[in-house]
């Protein structure tokens, strides 16, 4: 039943979509053209960070006393020298993004608690969290085009309900889109949908 109820949203839109989530608690997965590569937009802004964090744990000084020395905030900052001149040039696919995001949740990369901290600062709240109830905790990250030629839609992000620890990760990614509004609607919809299946 979800997953017509998801194949039918999906029908609402037009262009590519790669769409992955995976019920952290049993397993399960819904997904749509996983492998399809998809331009990453901003949301490459969340793989930098973990390569930040990584490089970070492999030096001899520790990733707290960095944080602690020049602020979480500044840390997001460090990825601004890595701004993409061309967005669409750097694709990825909701397949990969989804085991990004669930080696962050699971504490497989080091200096996880930081990337956690930035993605629940997430500015941009009209997708993944938008529809569901204000005792989830969602930790996102947003990518957005709009060139003129091509739209491009994404979120990534884990999603928790405070009130049993069950989490999903969900993973959607879109490009040469109609409306910006209306995709990003879509995936409000879809993360609702699946929080109800598998947290509530």
């Amino acid at each position: 039943m979800q997953h017509q109820l998801i194949n039918n949203l999906i029908g609402k839109l037009c262009g590519q979509i790669s769409i992955k989530a995976i019920d952290l608690q049993s397993g399960d997965t819904i997904e749509h053209s996983p492998d399809t590569l998809i331009p990453s937009a901003s949301t490459i802004k969340l793989a930098i960070l973990v390569e930040l964090l990584c490089r970070i744990d492999n030096k001899t000084i520790s990733a707290d006393l960095i944080v602690k020395a020049i602020g979480l905030k500044n840390l997001k900052k460090l990825s601004e020298p890595y701004k993409l001149l061309d967005p669409t040039a750097n694709p990825t696919s909701a397949l990969e993004m989804c085991e990004l995001l669930t080696k962050i949740y699971q504490g497989k990369i080091p200096n996880s608690k930081y990337a956690l901290a930035l993605m629940g600062d997430q500015v941009f709240r009209n997708r993944i969290p938008y529809l569901l109830p204000n005792y989830a905790q969602v930790y996102n990250k947003t990518g957005t085009l709009d060139n003129g030629k091509n739209i491009i839609v994404n979120d990534v992000g884990i999603v928790v309900n405070t009130k049993n620890s069950k989490a999903f990760v969900l993973s959607f990614l879109s490009k040469n889109q109609q409306s910006i509004a209306q995709t990003s609607l879509v995936i409000a919809e879809i993360s609702k949908i699946l929080f109800k299946i598998w947290l509530e």
